[in-house]
């Protein structure tokens, strides 16, 4: 039965449907690839996320995958979330990329006060974007809050269709924090043009002036510990957490989603050709077999390997079933998952030939948005490995993350 003929709940809150199970999401966005994939190409003229698109992920259900159930949510978990990026990703790497972070935000939103939550998801379908270092002036603290003043920072992914936005500041003489501002409060710089991940709009924004009080306000720091006033109220181990262990997976099922959909357009742009050869031509194609055999068993054992992590995290019951080991395996296995796939497409792309340099080649955008995407530093190769290297030997070590510091 398709997806979209399964009665879903309606939500007390966001008045969205309520997915059930992780098989019922994954067949939700399954369904909508044939359509992420018809237009690839214009999210990448448009440089964002077509609005249309946007539209089907709210109605189907999937925007709500990590809200909680309190506010309406499907509270289905981080496995739930990768699994269904990397379907949607092999239909559009932009649009995968782009869900997982609008859809892993909700994690960090569930950090903030009850009352803050709850000030976002009074609007049905209300999306988050994030700014981890946002800079500029520093914010001032007020009475009953901080004041931004020319405020700026990069990297908002999907914030085009974002009705708030979390900033990573460090307020003047005190210590980082995130902060919850509204849409009214900033402005959109179009400075999104890039050679990969045109789609994902991932623009810069402007505080001219704005006021954020304190119950929309929350340490960095008791984010990165798993020890937020959000996460305590909610009362729900994923969202008590430490930020490093949970938030990151938001990420990688865009790369892995963008090697599973270039091993599929390479296979059906040479199957008429190579299905009409006989012997000994067919033989003489052997390097080819060979490598779209090895692409393919990189990324299905890549993505095994993450999907593992994924519900290992989502069986975790608190911050004490995080191991010494786990938070140097967390991001060493985010970065080979990330860097394995996009190995796999480079392979593929090498064996593509000579029509792959036109701007309508599909692997070929699939390419560019794959060796894009993996120079986010959450994916970064030499630092994960290293530390997690001289974890291995015994020797002193600190954890690399993004999210961590």
């Amino acid at each position: 039965m398709p997806a979209s003929a399964v009665l879903k709940e309606s939500s007390p809150v966001l008045d969205l449907p309520v997915l059930a199970s992780r098989s019922e999401a994954v067949a939700c966005a399954r369904e909508l690839v044939p359509k992420l994939r018809e237009r690839a190409a214009h999210a990448e003229d448009l440089r964002r996320i077509p609005d249309e698109t946007i539209s089907e992920l709210r109605a189907s259900g999937l925007t709500g995958l990590l809200t909680p159930k309190r506010f309406g949510g499907s509270e289905l978990g981080i496995a739930t979330l990768v699994e269904t990026t990397a379907e949607l990703a092999q239909g559009c790497v932009s649009s995968g990329w782009v869900f997982g972070n609008l859809v892993g935000h909700f994690w960090l939103l569930s950090q903030f006060a009850l009352d803050a939550q709850q000030s976002v998801y009074e609007r049905p379908g209300a999306l988050v974007s994030t700014i981890f270092r946002f800079g500029g002036n520093a914010p001032v603290r007020e009475d009953g809050g901080y004041r931004i003043k020319a405020g700026e920072g990069k990297w908002a992914s999907g914030i085009d269709h974002a009705d708030w936005v979390i900033l990573g500041a460090t307020p003047s003489g005190e210590e980082p924090k995130f902060m919850l501002v509204p849409r009214k409060d900033f402005t959109i710089v179009d400075d999104w043009h890039t050679s990969g991940m045109r789609g994902t709009g991932s623009k810069s924004i402007h505080v001219a002036d704005a006021f954020v009080p304190d119950a929309y306000v929350v340490r960095f720091a008791d984010v990165v510990a798993g020890s937020t006033p959000g996460g305590a109220a909610l009362d729900i181990s994923l969202y008590g957490l430490p930020m490093s262990i949970a938030l990151p997976l938001s990420l990688v099922g865009a790369p892995v989603g963008a090697a599973l959909g270039a091993i599929h357009v390479f296979s059906k742009s040479n199957h008429a050709r190579l299905s009409a050869l006989v012997e000994p031509e067919l033989s003489a194609q052997s390097a080819t077999f060979a490598r779209v055999g090895e692409a393919a068993a990189m990324v299905d054992a890549a993505f095994a390997l993450i999907l593992r992590d994924a519900e290992r995290v989502d069986a975790m019951q608190g911050v004490g079933d995080v191991s010494a080991r786990y938070r140097f395996q967390a991001p060493r296995d985010l970065a080979y998952v990330a860097q394995t796939c996009r190995r796999a497409v480079n392979s593929l792309i090498e064996a593509s030939g000579g029509s792959t340099i036109y701007n309508t080649s599909e692997i070929q955008r699939i390419w560019r948005d794959i060796n894009g995407v993996c120079g986010h530093v959450g994916f970064n190769w030499d630092a994960t490995m290293t530390g997690a290297g001289r974890f291995e030997l015994g020797l002193p070590a600190t954890t690399f993350n993004r999210f961590s510091k």
